[in-house]
């Protein structure tokens, strides 16, 4: 009995819910015209829990599915083994999204390198480009930056998710914005409905966008991200290009462009800068603009494309891929042992080379000061910083004071002079950023105090080291067509204000890697008055040093000067007997450049400017020769650093 009034009761219970949910549904959805789709997952909480109390068995409600794409899983996806050896005379044909340029280039090296007389041929011609040669069989993997749409699977077409990918929000890097943007802002750009930059506070002109062309995968996934797969605005500020290419995106930018591209082919380029989202960048694990990658292969996988994507999903072909998207961190690369006959002895050469300047222990690159002007922001110092390492640099010689002034904000010089640093404009975190970078990268960074003591007419404390007479009579001719004066250490106001700027800098600054000083460290032998101020100089340099070191005793303290005869005789630079930690010789002067290499070897390495690079393999190859430092005279250090790469790595 107890057990049939509970069954009736059941029952009873579940008709009368019936009956408040049917006058539910009436009143709300029919009566109402609510959407059904709003109220869904709130019915199912109601439904679940009822259905749970019913005695009989009766079908769970049937709910729409939602629009999000089932989860990959192991079981949805084919995995291939990491191949142990792969067929001599092997080729592979990559064709698709640009967005996978650099990881194709990158994977393609790699594998080559890992199994010894395989060939890897890339093209990017887009996404959907990319499907069709496959469809076609003129390729054998397409790279593609979108999902495969159910028309490309019915068609045997399988896709491999590769990697997470950015799409990164660029402008030109001459553009006044100096500021992030909300995702609000980026749409109502890209929808035509903001068209000034004055309206995102940045200058007054006309918003350009750069478009990609319709068959573009990054396009396509930006419309989705951006735009919520809405229009593209189409009055006469949007420019469509009829090339998927990034390249023609950066040029075409100008000081008033904006568009989007993947964040490899950006992240070391200095012609765009790119724009924070929501205050996000791209490497964040959050910013907004990210989709897959793919590789697509036509059923059945050849043994070659099984090899490659075996290798590609491997944990070493992820690093290659993660470093190939920062263009940064170079993966060590397991090689397979080839035999001798197959070795070519041009890339034998190439090879040795290479590995002979990674050897030296420093492979510097100097920027003047004026690298950080015009406010450049923490995105823009922290990628100039991985293209340096990408181009195989690994210490970076930085202008931190110069003409007298210093390229920071410095208590020492508002106390002493009247104003805190150089009249540049600079971000306040410029110097904390490029070292923090760089110190990621496992790079150095030295600061360099160009033309030392000496100041010229144009500097901010000309007229004021007049009228206190901190000057040396006389004019320092050094260099033809250049005036400088010297200010005179033996002076103990003068010889303060520098000891106090070093102690200031390595404390402001303790995670400096070095604090280095070049031949303006010195007097000029014909200033008039036959003073001989050597043993002057070497009291000040080395009480300067003491202060320093006591301030923070881990910071290295360098010179980049003459050879010591020369240094001595016409600069009264005694460096023998200052209390340096490193000494590189300048060998700037091509007549006596034997000769200067026979005290870089005696020291810790020479430094060229980029005039001299076709001495470049003659110094990596002198295992002799410890460090090389490159100062690049043109003021185009970006471009140095490219040609230095070059000629290491053809």
């Amino acid at each position: 009995m107890p057990r049939k009034n509970k069954k009736s009761n059941g029952c009873l219970n579940f008709l009368m819910t019936c009956a408040i949910l049917g006058g539910g549904y009436w009143w709300f959805i029919v009566k109402g015209n609510l959407n059904l789709n709003s109220l869904l997952p709130e019915l199912q909480k109601i439904i679940t829990p009822i259905s749970a109390y019913i005695p009989i068995s009766i079908p769970s409600p049937s709910l729409p599915t939602t629009a999000n794409p089932t989860p990959i899983t192991s079981k949805s996806i084919p995995s291939f083994p990491y191949p142990k050896t792969v067929p001599n005379g092997t080729t592979i044909r990559i064709n698709g999204s640009t967005s996978m340029v650099e990881i194709n280039k990158a994977l393609k090296i790699a594998f080559q390198k890992t199994f010894i007389n395989t060939t890897v041929n890339t093209d990017a011609k887009g996404s959907d480009l990319g499907i069709l040669n496959l469809l076609a069989g003129k390729t054998n993997i397409a790279a593609i930056s979108r999902p495969l749409t159910p028309a490309e699977k019915k068609r045997g077409l399988v896709a491999i998710p590769v990697t997470k990918d950015a799409i990164a929000v660029i402008i030109g890097v001459d553009n006044p914005l100096r500021r992030g943007l909300t995702q609000e802002q980026i749409r109502d750009i890209f929808e035509g409905k903001i068209t000034n930059w004055s309206e995102v506070k940045g200058g007054n002109a006309t918003i350009r966008i750069i478009n990609r062309p319709p068959e573009s995968g990054t396009r396509q996934s930006f419309q989705e991200l951006v735009l919520n797969n809405g229009n593209f605005g189409n009055a006469a500020n949007f420019t469509t290009l009829k090339q998927d290419s990034t390249t023609l995106i950066l040029k075409a930018l100008g000081k008033d462009g904006i568009s989007y591209a993947t964040y490899s082919q950006v992240v070391n380029q200095f012609t765009a800068l790119t724009v924070p989202i929501d205050g996000l960048i791209p490497e964040a694990a959050t910013y907004p603009y990210q989709r897959t990658l793919y590789y697509v292969y036509k059923e059945p996988a050849t043994p070659a494309v099984q090899a490659f994507l075996g290798y590609v999903t491997s944990p070493q072909g992820q690093q290659i891929i993660e470093a190939a998207k920062l263009g940064t961190k170079e993966t060590p690369i397991a090689k397979s042992q080839p035999s001798p006959n197959s070795i070519n002895p041009e890339k034998k050469q190439a090879d040795a080379t290479k590995a002979s300047w990674e050897k030296k222990e420093i492979r510097g690159i100097y920027l003047s000061r004026y690298q950080v002007t015009n406010n450049a922001d923490e995105q823009t110092i922290r990628q100039r910083v991985r293209y340096y390492h990408s181009q195989g640099i690994n210490t970076i010689i930085h202008g931190v004071w110069g003409n007298g002034c210093t390229m920071y904000n410095s208590k020492v010089m508002q106390q002493t002079l009247g104003f805190k640093s150089c009249p540049n404009e600079f971000n306040d975190q410029w110097l904390n950023w490029l070292i923090d970078e760089a110190h990621k990268q496992n790079m150095k960074v030295y600061a360099y105090f160009e033309k030392g003591i000496k100041i010229d007419k144009n500097s901010p404390i000309f007229d004021l080291a007049i009228r206190r007479k901190w000057i040396v009579p006389g004019v320092d001719r050094t260099y033809s067509g250049i005036e400088h004066y010297v200010l005179d250490v033996e002076i103990p106001e003068v010889a303060h204000l520098f000891r106090d700027i070093s102690v200031e800098f390595v404390e402001k600054y303790p995670n400096i890697d070095a604090v280095q000083w070049d031949d303006y460290l010195g007097y000029y032998a014909d200033l008039p008055g036959n003073v001989d101020r050597t043993k002057n100089l070497t009291n000040f340099v080395n009480q300067m040093i003491t202060a320093m070191k006591k301030a923070n005793p881990s910071v290295s303290f360098d010179i980049c000067h003459h050879n010591p005869y020369w240094a001595k005789k016409y600069f009264a630079a005694d460096w023998q007997n200052w209390k340096v930690d490193r000494v590189f010789i300048q060998a700037y002067n091509q007549a006596n450049f034997a000769t200067e290499l026979i005290y870089a070897k005696k020291y810790n390495g020479v430094a060229i400017t980029d005039k001299q690079l076709s001495r470049l393999k003659e110094l990596i190859k002198n295992p002799q020769i410890k460090s090389i430092l490159i100062f690049p005279l043109s003021g185009q250090p970006e471009q140095t650093a490219s040609s230095v790469k070059s000629l290491v790595s053809p």
